[in-house]
């Protein structure tokens, strides 16, 4: 009896360490962006900011804090005759929370997140892109400009506004680390880190979902993207001989992997009427490696 006793203890024992360690793979560390290196333009509101999409800069990010119950309005209007703003507005762990291309009043094609009212206090991302560029696709070929704006949001309480707080999982060169994405988020971030002039890969090896791979530098530019691994011949993504660069620094260059669906930029509750499946969520296995 003891034995048949002692036997089941550790086979408890095992499976709990199992659990512990499958759990600790799938966590999600919280990451000050700032302290980490990055310059994200922040906005503020009614602080309006001039961007830019170029043939090498296909998208843009930037951030804000925002309180609980903010009724935010977040505006994209093209500086540029060619350019068709495309807005998603992020969590801080990789929720799509709203997206838009055309309901702007500025201009014709602007692109207005509005009306969304913020569900936590603390960060939030904001993807400024154009609808034809959205997955990468064709180089813009030319620069296309365009302006942000923001409003809505008030102070946060008790809170440091240098902070800039999201969940990235850490991504270490030769590691492959796994994330689970609820139905409802779409998306999920990587931070990972490379020195100056050295070439490297981002690659998603498994999914049980069909995957974009963003890939953003300290600045916020996304300066790779892909959609369907041409190399596997499948729906998982990746991004391959990236060169880290920088003005500053040459050594321990911070960048944001964001893997998502590949629809992230219409949420489940808007996918009938696009005519879209719904995400039904899964889990997702990246790594890093030398380009």
């Amino acid at each position: 009896m003891r034995r048949h006793v002692a036997r089941w203890v550790i086979q408890i024992g095992v499976l709990v360490g199992m659990f512990l360690a499958a759990s600790a793979a799938l966590a999600q560390d919280t990451v000050d962006l700032n302290a980490a290196g990055f310059s994200i333009p922040m906005l503020t509101a009614g602080a309006r900011l001039e961007g830019a999409l170029t043939d090498t800069v296909s998208a843009r990010l930037y951030g804000f804090q925002g309180s609980a119950g903010d009724v935010v309005s977040i505006t994209m209007t093209q500086g540029s005759a060619r350019l068709d703003p495309f807005l998603v507005l992020f969590g801080a762990d990789g929720t799509v929370i709203a997206s838009d291309d055309d309901s702007g009043a500025a201009t014709l094609l602007s692109a207005a997140i509005d009306g969304v009212t913020l569900p936590y206090d603390g960060a939030y991302l904001i993807l400024a892109t154009s609808l034809e560029h959205i997955l990468g696709g064709s180089a813009v070929y030319e620069t296309r400009t365009f302006s942000l704006a923001l409003n809505g949001i008030t102070p946060l309480s008790g809170r440091s506004s240098s902070v800039f707080e999201v969940q990235a999982q850490p991504l270490a060169p030769g590691a492959v680390v796994s994330a689970e994405i609820a139905a409802d988020r779409l998306g999920t971030f990587f931070l990972l880190r490379a020195d100056a002039r050295s070439a490297f890969d981002v690659i998603v090896q498994e999914a049980d979902f069909d995957t974009v791979l963003h890939l953003f530098d300290s600045t916020g530019a996304r300066v790779a993207v892909n959609d369907d691994d041409p190399s596997r011949g499948d729906l998982t993504s990746g991004v391959y001989a990236v060169t880290a660069t920088a003005a500053e620094r040459v050594t321990d260059l911070p960048y944001l992997a964001v893997v998502t669906d590949v629809f992230f930029y219409v949420i489940n509750a808007d996918r009938a009427a696009e005519v879209m499946p719904q995400f039904e969520g899964g889990s997702v296995s990246v790594t890093m490696q030398a380009g």
